[in-house]
């Protein structure tokens, strides 16, 4: 067994003052972080701001009164229209990858639910799956 190495953890922009842990691992000379349950990987927020934002896009009549509607700041409507079709997009994405993947998941990581059922409701269940996992990694 290789040791792993903690490195100093990094600010995240957003939420504020959000500080991640990093590590580093000599075998593969790589390094890797863990985030919170209540972030969102690859896209910056929390989950919560996430889901507003998809399920306003999904409410509202067109993706152009959506845009219009979350992004009042400064930003283009091309650019707002882009900056929810992303979140949509990605939310959408993982949804589908769970349904179709999550039963070959568990079976292969020999994984065990943590709780019956899942305590948030919403289109980011998918996002926050991983805090309902718990993974032997013996």
């Amino acid at each position: 067994m290789h040791r792993v190495g903690t490195l100093r953890p990094f600010a995240r922009k957003t939420p504020r003052g959000t500080r991640i842990a990093r590590w580093y691992c000599p075998q593969s000379h790589t390094t890797f972080s863990l985030l919170p349950d209540c972030l969102s990987a690859r896209l910056p927020g929390t989950l919560d701001e996430l889901e507003t934002v998809v399920a306003h896009a999904e409410r509202a009549p067109s993706l152009l009164a959506a845009a219009n509607a979350l992004r009042t700041d400064t930003v283009a409507l091309p650019g707002a229209m882009r900056w929810v079709r992303r979140r949509v997009r990605r939310v959408h994405r993982v949804q589908a990858r769970r349904s179709s993947t999550s039963v070959s998941y568990a079976i292969r990581c020999s994984c065990e639910r943590a709780s019956p059922e899942p305590e948030r409701t919403g289109c980011a269940d998918s996002l926050v799956a991983s805090s309902m996992v718990k993974v032997s990694w013996r």
